[in-house]
């Protein structure tokens, strides 16, 4: 009862969308487990999320959500 009902494989991009997910994951990747051992270790305050999920979205978060949707579809 505790396994999903649906598992979705990898998703098959282009060549060139497979560069963009690259970089675009490598980017908000780090970012991200920069961000979350700050948070957790109280290095970077709650109050700063905002500019957290700002960065992210800079990075480029939306995009790589569209791409990965895309394939998905």
């Amino acid at each position: 009862p505790y396994l999903p009902k649906m598992v979705y494989g990898a998703p098959l991009f282009d060549e060139a969308t497979r560069e963009k997910a690259l970089t675009l994951r490598a980017d908000i990747t780090k970012y991200y487990n920069e961000s979350t051992a700050k948070f957790i270790l109280g290095d970077l305050s709650f109050d700063k999320w905002g500019e957290y999920v700002s960065t992210m979205q800079k990075l480029g978060v939306k995009e790589i959500e569209s791409i990965y949707q895309k394939s998905f579809d």
